[in-house]
């Protein structure tokens, strides 16, 4: 991951990675990241997932041009023994196609200055991987992850993006 911090930002960076000792899958993980990280922005990425090296450099831009509670960025999966290296180089196959397209309704909504949640609540964003939030807006929201469910990142991001007042959209793949 260090690799890929983008360079417009001065060291030291935090980077932080928790992993659960009492396995309880990922919530208390990100919950503590989230208590932990001292910058205005945080980004999750899970150990099975990569990111793009420009991503979160777009997103940070796109955050603080916009001032924005998140920033989303278009997703996809990509073959097994795909590797940092390829991502980096632009795998560019039909598998690359985003695994959400992403509304009109749901674009228009960049252009509010408060969402309408039932928008949300309607329409795929990509997850809690492809956004980067602001810290700020985390705990406004104060919506912990559940640390004893799978697939926590699914329920907490239908409950945050009830939260959010402004949002702005990558339409590029980004996170694999």
């Amino acid at each position: 991951l260090a690799a890929f911090i983008p360079s417009f930002l001065a060291p030291p960076w935090d980077l932080f990675s928790f992993k659960s000792i009492t396995r309880i899958i990922s919530g208390c993980a990100r919950n503590e990241g989230i208590k932990a990280a001292r910058g205005v922005y945080i980004g999750f990425c899970d150990g099975d997932d990569m990111v793009a090296p420009w991503m979160y450099e777009r997103m940070y831009k796109k955050a603080e041009q916009m001032q924005t509670d998140v920033v989303y960025v278009q997703y996809t999966a990509v073959p097994e023994n795909c590797t940092c290296k390829d991502i980096k180089n632009g795998v560019t196959d039909e598998r690359q196609k985003p695994f959400v397209v992403w509304s009109r309704d749901l674009l228009e909504q960049e252009k509010r200055t408060k969402t309408d949640p039932e928008i949300f609540l309607t329409s795929q964003t990509g997850g809690v991987g492809t956004g980067l939030w602001r810290k700020s807006f985390l705990e406004r929201a104060s919506v912990a992850f559940p640390e004893k469910l799978k697939y926590e990142d699914n329920f907490w991001s239908s409950v945050i993006c009830t939260y959010i007042n402004k949002i702005a959209f990558i339409r590029e793949n980004g996170y694999y």
